[in-house]
């Protein structure tokens, strides 16, 4: 049992020590990406979330917006037609009259803005996402105005 090693006494209380050290820094450094997963990434994601909830029903908008111009350009199209074409109208007044119509009709079409980019910070989302009711009533307004 002599050629046993043993550890010095000093070297017991070292390794305690270093251990307590270790566990304090790995118990902060925890406590530091659990902060910043709780403070700034999760109301980022939900901010995200709702910037991009927002610009469906901005998209949506767009689409009845665009829908509302074909139609509008396949009946500008249709009277172009008729004006085009050889027939002689039963009145010489509607022809005026359609060509006003059709630069009405034209002068009604309306094209909606595009919407925004994401921006990068937190606050900058949340400012779009706000904005986007505005935008979308616009845009609905841009397609009732000429009906």
């Amino acid at each position: 049992m002599e050629d046993e090693v043993q550890t010095p006494p000093s070297a017991k209380p070292r390794v305690k020590k270093l251990s307590l050290i270790v566990a304090a820094a790995l118990v902060a450094v925890l406590a530091v990406v659990g902060a910043w997963y709780l403070q700034v990434k999760v109301p980022h994601d939900e901010a995200v979330d709702a910037f991009k909830k927002a610009n469906e029903g901005y998209n949506t908008a767009v689409e009845r917006l665009d829908a509302r111009n074909g139609e509008l350009d396949a009946a500008v199209s249709g009277l172009q037609d008729v004006i085009d074409s050889d027939a002689q109208p039963l009145d010489a007044n509607l022809l005026v009259s359609a060509g006003a119509t059709i630069g009405e009709a034209q002068g009604s079409r309306n094209d909606a803005p595009a919407a925004p980019d994401l921006p990068r910070s937190t606050e900058d989302i949340k400012k779009a996402t706000e904005e986007f009711p505005a935008r979308i009533a616009d845009i609905e307004d841009l397609g009732t105005t000429a009906r």
